[in-house]
C-alpha cells in the first residue's frame, strides 16, 4: 500500500472515530467513560494522517515546471542521462537506497495488500453503523447475577418509586434474599425478551469495558402480558419470591403493576 493511500486511510479512521466519540454514537459499543480517551485517539489518528498527506503532497498546490523547472536547465539534462548511464553499467542505487521493488510476494512498493482490509471497518461505521446489542444478543447470552464484592446492601433512597437499575436490582433480590426490596415499588427499564414457559423478561445488557464482553441481566416479568420482542419498556412493579436466591445462576422475580413502552436510551447498556 502507498503511503498517500496510508494518509488517506488514516484520515478517513480518525475522523471516523472522532465523529462517534462526540455524536454520542460511541456508547452502542464501548461505555460512557471511555469517550473522551476515544476523542483523542480519533484527533490523533487524523493528525497523522494529515501529516502524511502534507508529507506526500496530498495537500500541497504544484506548480508547473516550465523553464529550467527546478532541474538546473541543462546541467538537470545532464544529470538525467548519467544517471540513465549509470542504471546501463549497473552502477545504479541499491533498492535499499531508493524505491521499495517488488520481491514476487505482493509486498512491493509499500507493504502487503492486505492492508486494504484496514478499509473495510472505516467503511462498515460510515455507511452501515451496527446497533447496540439488543434482544437477539441477550436471548443467545447467559444470564449471571454476580455476588456484590462487599456484604450488606445500603437501603433504598426515600420516595413512592424508586428507579433501579436491573443489576442492582438482581443482585437485591438474590444475594440480599429481597430484604432491601420487600414492600417497595421500583422501576426497572429494559426490552423485553421471551421466556421459555411463555412469559417474558425485562433485560438489559452489562458491559465490563465494551459490547464484546457483553452479558445480559434479566428480570422475569409476572402479572403483565408481553409487549413486542425488543420493545423497551419502563416496568413498575414489587419484589416477589421466586427464581432462586444465593446463587449467580438464580433470575429474579418481579410482580408488574404497570408496564409502558418507553423510547431507546441513548446509553442502552448498563455498567
Amino acid at each position: 500500500m502507498r503511503r498517500d493511500v496510508q494518509a488517506v486511510l488514516l484520515v478517513l479512521l480518525g475522523g471516523v472515530v472522532l465523529r462517534l466519540s462526540l455524536d454520542g454514537t460511541y456508547l452502542r459499543y464501548v461505555k460512557e467513560q471511555m469517550q473522551w480517551p476515544l476523542a483523542a485517539s480519533g484527533a490523533v489518528l487524523l493528525a497523522l494522517g494529515l501529516v502524511g498527506a502534507w508529507r506526500d503532497g496530498l495537500l500541497a498546490v504544484r506548480g508547473g515546471r516550465g523553464g529550467d523547472g527546478g532541474h538546473g536547465g541543462h546541467e538537470g539534462h545532464e544529470g538525467h542521462e548519467g544517471h540513465e548511464a549509470d542504471q546501463a553499467q549497473g552502477r545504479g542505487p541499491h533498492p535499499a537506497e531508493g524505491a521499495l521493488v517488488d520481491d514476487g510476494h505482493g509486498h512491493g512498493d509499500g507493504g502487503p495488500r492486505v492492508a486494504w482490509a484496514l478499509l473495510a471497518p472505516v467503511l462498515a461505521l460510515l455507511l452501515v453503523a451496527p446497533p447496540a446489542l439488543g434482544a437477539w444478543a441477550a436471548e443467545r447470552g447467559t444470564a449471571r447475577v454476580a455476588a456484590p464484592p462487599e456484604p450488606g446492601f445500603d437501603p433504598l433512597p426515600e420516595g413512592r418509586t424508586v428507579e433501579l437499575a436491573l443489576g442492582d436490582y438482581a443482585t437485591r433480590a438474590v444475594w440480599d434474599e429481597g430484604r432491601s426490596l420487600r414492600g417497595r415499588e421500583v422501576a426497572l427499564t429494559g426490552f423485553a425478551t421471551p421466556a421459555q414457559d411463555g412469559g417474558w423478561f425485562v433485560t438489559r445488557i452489562a458491559l465490563s469495558c465494551c459490547a464484546a464482553d457483553g452479558r445480559p441481566v434479566k428480570v422475569l416479568v409476572r402479572d403483565a402480558p408481553a409487549p413486542e420482542r425488543g420493545a423497551w419498556v419502563r416496568v413498575t412493579g414489587e419484589w416477589v419470591p421466586g427464581g432462586g436466591t444465593m446463587s449467580d445462576t438464580a433470575v429474579p422475580h418481579v410482580a408488574a403493576r404497570a408496564v409502558e413502552p418507553v423510547p431507546e436510551p441513548a446509553d442502552p447498556y448498563e455498567g
